[in-house]
C-alpha cells in the first residue's frame, strides 16, 4: 500500500513539474508575442515585412503551443 502511495505521490509531483513548465514557456511565448507585436508598431515601412512576419510567426508559435 506504502508503494502505491509513493509511486503516485512521484507521479502527481512529475505532472506538477510537467503543468509548471508548460505554463513558463507559454509565459515566454507570450511575451516574444508581445514584443513582437510591438515591434511591428513601431518598425519603419522599409522593415515592417520583416517585423510582419516576425509577428505572424511569434502568434503562430504561442497558438501551437499553449491552445487557451
Amino acid at each position: 500500500m506504502s508503494r502505491q502511495r509513493e509511486k503516485q505521490e512521484r507521479e502527481e509531483a512529475r505532472a506538477r513539474l510537467v503543468a509548471e513548465k508548460q505554463k513558463r514557456k507559454c509565459a515566454q511565448l507570450a511575451q516574444r508575442k508581445t514584443w513582437a507585436e510591438d515591434d511591428l508598431r513601431n518598425a519603419p515601412v522599409k522593415t515592417m515585412e520583416k517585423a510582419r512576419r516576425k509577428s505572424q510567426r511569434a502568434a503562430e508559435n504561442y497558438r501551437a503551443e499553449c491552445p487557451a
